[in-house]
C-alpha cells in the first residue's frame, strides 16, 4: 500500500513541496526545492568593493616589454571591452587585450603593451580619458535628441 500525503509538521519555504512516502513500516521523506536560489551569490556583489578593495591594480609584466597588466575588481566584459577597443586606437599601443578568469569572478584583466617612448600607464589614462569625453558626448546627444 502507497500513501502520498503533504507532511504538515515540516515547514514550507517558497516554492517547496514536501511529501511523506509510507511503504508498509519505511517511511520516505523526499523534498523538491523550485524557484529557490539557495546558492545564489548576493546580488550586490558583482559591483560593491568590498572592505580594503582597490578598484584597479597595476603591475609591469615581466615577460614582455613595455608591458603591464591592469586588473579591474566588480567590472565585466562590457567595461573592458570598451577599454580594450579604446586602447586599440592608440597608434602607440602594440598589444591590447582583456579576459575575465572565471564566470564567479568579477574582475577584468587587461594586458597593454607599448611602443617604447610611451609608458603603458600613460597609454591607459590617456584612453580612460577619451572614453569618457566619448561617453559625455553620446550622454549629450542622447539628452537633446529626447528633449
Amino acid at each position: 500500500m502507497l500513501q502520498l500525503k503533504r507532511n504538515p509538521g515540516v515547514p514550507l519555504g517558497k516554492g517547496a513541496k514536501v511529501f511523506l512516502i509510507k511503504v508498509k513500516r519505511l517511511t520516505v521523506l523526499s523534498c523538491e526545492y523550485s524557484g529557490t536560489s539557495m546558492n545564489a551569490p548576493a546580488s550586490f556583489e558583482p559591483f560593491l568593493l568590498a572592505d580594503g578593495e582597490k578598484k584597479i591594480s597595476f603591475e609591469k609584466d615581466t615577460q614582455v616589454p613595455n608591458a603591464a597588466i591592469f586588473t579591474l575588481n566588480r567590472e565585466d566584459h562590457t567595461v573592458g571591452n570598451m577599454i580594450t577597443c579604446q586602447l586599440l586606437k592608440d597608434p602607440r599601443v602594440l598589444f591590447a587585450g582583456y579576459k575575465a578568469p572565471h564566470p564567479l569572478e568579477h574582475k577584468i584583466v587587461i594586458r597593454v603593451q607599448t611602443s617604447p617612448p610611451a609608458t603603458p600607464l600613460e597609454v591607459f589614462v590617456s584612453a580612460l580619458k577619451d572614453l569618457i569625453s566619448e561617453i559625455s558626448n553620446i550622454e549629450e546627444q542622447f539628452k537633446m535628441a529626447t528633449k
